[in-house]
């Protein structure tokens, strides 16, 4: 489905050998790296340094995710074009309702 959106998972490409994980399931002792840091290849070259965090309040770890250039802030916002692509969003809800 990354390949259909033109995204690619940035962090995994920064840190190719890592296993760090975002995710702690205390109940079941076990670790995933459930959050993912999806962007375009435009985020890609423009990223400084992409890390995973220490968690303190919650089952998830926080990732810092540092761009190059300006020190102007920004907001992303998902391009809702996508969501006017039937199959593509019968895929991402069949996805959404698996996870």
């Amino acid at each position: 489905m990354c390949d259909m959106l033109g995204v690619t998972d940035i962090w995994r490409k920064v840190n190719e050998t890592s296993r760090e994980y975002t995710y702690y399931s205390k109940q079941y002792n076990t670790r995933s790296r459930l959050d993912m840091c999806l962007g375009t290849k435009d985020l890609s070259i423009r990223t400084k340094n992409i890390n995973i965090e220490v968690k303190v309040f919650s089952d998830h770890f926080p990732i810092l995710w540092e761009l190059k250039g300006e020190q102007n802030s920004f907001h992303w916002r998902m391009n809702e074009y996508l969501l006017t692509k039937k199959k593509l969003y019968k895929k991402a809800v069949k996805k959404w309702k698996s996870f």
